[in-house]
């Protein structure tokens, strides 16, 4: 199964409010295009709206 959890690269687009993953990891998650999703990393919690990555770079286990 699909982790909870997902690798971060740099964004395609510098927007600091939306985190793009590939189909596949959102559908694997429960999550749809518009969604609202938690990020944390080192103690720090963002919130950001869940867009799907449709460039020829997505990766299932990456967000950007």
């Amino acid at each position: 199964s699909m982790p909870k959890r997902l690798s971060v690269a740099p964004a395609l687009v510098d927007d600091g409010s939306t985190v793009s993953m590939e189909r596949s990891a959102m559908e694997a998650m429960g999550i749809t295009h518009g969604d609202v999703v938690l990020l944390a990393q080192g103690g720090r919690k963002t919130v950001a709206l869940a867009r799907i990555d449709a460039s020829d770079e997505a990766q299932p286990e990456v967000a950007r």
